[in-house]
């Protein structure tokens, strides 16, 4: 389910078209809308998009190269390392800027350096990496101190939050005034919750 952020999407945007690499982290509680956030605003966009999980380094990298060779994003021959993967998918012929989004980055970068080093190594290039994170506590109280030096190259910070309540009553349009109340009054403004209704 896709509604409003429109202010999230021109804020991307903005990094998008500027000049030069950019690493943007993109946060917020579950089900809050960023995962359709990011998707609809690389459509259209030359993206490697990667999920990180809950595993070691080494079993992400490995993890890594197979989804990227299943979408066709790096080559057979290409070695399970960080930042092998990145370069490879970066050198792909291209004027576009690339973009690399990883969901749920804190898995990686809390079994490790090798992740934000490789990470430092591409923002040389015209990349826009987004690393996302529905762990709002982390991100707010305990990354900056993880990353270390990396921390400095962040270039911006967005809070997807909860939409407000005329999102919902566009998205319910059925549903009269005192129903729409209700529901936004149980559920508040995460995207994720309505799709159950």
């Amino acid at each position: 389910m896709f509604l409003g952020r429109d202010t999230e999407q021109t804020y991307l945007e903005n990094f998008y078209h500027k000049r030069g690499s950019h690493l943007v982290v993109l946060y917020g509680q579950k089900n809050i809308g960023k995962t359709a956030l990011i998707h609809e605003f690389t459509k259209g966009k030359d993206c490697l998009y990667f999920m990180a999980r809950e595993v070691s380094e080494q079993e992400q990298q490995r993890v890594m190269k197979r989804e990227l060779l299943e979408q066709k994003k790096v080559s057979k021959n290409c070695k399970e390392s960080f930042e092998a993967i990145f370069f490879q998918y970066i050198e792909t012929d291209s004027s576009e800027k690339k973009i690399l989004i990883v969901e749920e980055f804190q898995n990686i970068v809390r079994m490790g350096n090798g992740f934000m080093e490789a990470i430092q190594k591409i923002l040389t290039t015209n990349v826009l990496c987004i690393l996302s994170s529905s762990s709002v506590s982390w991100v707010e109280n305990s990354m900056i101190q993880k990353l270390g030096n990396a921390a400095h190259d962040i270039s911006g910070f967005l809070k997807v939050r909860e939409l407000p309540f005329q999102d919902l009553v566009h998205n319910f349009p059925k549903f009269t005034m005192e129903q729409c109340v209700q529901v936004y009054a149980i559920l508040g403004g995460v995207p994720g919750l309505w799709q159950y209704f």
